[in-house]
């Protein structure tokens, strides 16, 4: 078995410890315990996947965003517009009275 040292937050640690109390188990109990399930609920990867890599790229030939001299243009006018009625406020002031 080894040993450890770790650093728990404070609030964590006097969480942990009454539970220990509640379930009538050490607290080193409690940390292998934790620490199992988490071992055995984590999905492994999986030695046929290999090293991830990043997928192929896409041909975008096929539709060259950069065709126009107006590409610049395009980009936000292409883009879906909504436009909420226009709506007229009115602000009136109010007169202060003075003492």
């Amino acid at each position: 078995m080894q040993r450890t040292q770790i650093q728990i937050p404070d609030q964590l640690f006097e969480s942990a410890r009454s539970l220990a109390r509640r379930q009538e188990i050490s607290f080193a109990e409690l940390v292998r315990r934790g620490l199992e399930y988490l071992v055995a609920t984590q999905p492994r990867p999986s030695e046929k996947a290999g090293k991830w890599a990043l997928p192929p790229g896409k041909d975008l030939r096929a539709r060259d965003p950069f065709v126009d001299e107006d590409w610049r243009a395009r980009i936000y006018t292409d883009r879906l517009c909504v436009s909420e009625p226009s709506v007229s406020y009115k602000t009136g002031t109010r007169k202060r009275k003075r003492r």
